[in-house]
């Protein structure tokens, strides 16, 4: 019926009887609906397609930009390994791995958690500086588009309610309360 209403002009609908009309017409309108919501969901989907593989793309630069410093930090481990293996009591071979760290233990160690914070190719931390400017039309699609399971699984629908209620919320961390039969358990649920 859509495709028919779709080839008639305003003067042929006219001399179509009211109730067929109207029923072409719903058809239609329906039929564009579909087509429309269809589109907004593909360039949801190509918007944060988008986003994930810029996110990509910076890690890969970060992770070259740090090769000099992750090749550092294997070295440091390389030679504490060696102070630790070296012949002498417990006390000799801590000096040994003192010596090789010097005043520089701090560093080391924040460089080490820097590069544990991307490493297993966790792209994620990148992804706020592609989306930001995206965020508030994808809060808009989704307070526009109800979205529903087709399944009997609807933990996506509650996790676009959950980020619907907190959508003005700056906080990094926001508090979820998790009900179980043990009592109460609070948890942080980190925003991106």
């Amino acid at each position: 019926m859509a495709a028919e209403a779709k080839t008639l002009g305003a003067s042929r609908m006219m001399e179509i009887e009211s109730k067929k009309r109207y029923a072409l017409t719903l058809s239609f309108v329906s039929m564009q609906l579909s087509k429309i919501l269809d589109d907004i969901g593909e360039m949801l989907i190509k918007r944060m397609m988008s986003i994930h593989k810029k996110g990509r793309q910076h890690l890969k630069d970060h992770k070259e930009k740090t090769q000099k410093r992750t090749d550092s930090l294997i070295s440091t481990l390389h030679e504490l390994l060696l102070a630790y293996q070296t012949e002498g009591n417990p006390e000799e071979r801590i000096l040994a791995m003192q010596k090789v760290l010097q005043e520089h233990e701090a560093q080391v160690l924040q460089d080490c958690e820097n590069h544990l914070a991307f490493s297993g190719d966790n792209y994620f931390l990148f992804l706020w500086r592609f989306y930001k400017s995206h965020r508030a039309t994808l809060f808009k699609i989704l307070k526009s588009i109800r979205l529903r399971s087709t399944t009997q699984d609807k933990e996506l629908e509650e996790a676009i309610s959950f980020l619907l209620t907190h959508q003005y919320t700056k906080k990094e961390y926001i508090p979820a309360v998790h009900i179980e039969k043990k009592g109460k358990r609070i948890g942080k649920l980190r925003l991106y």
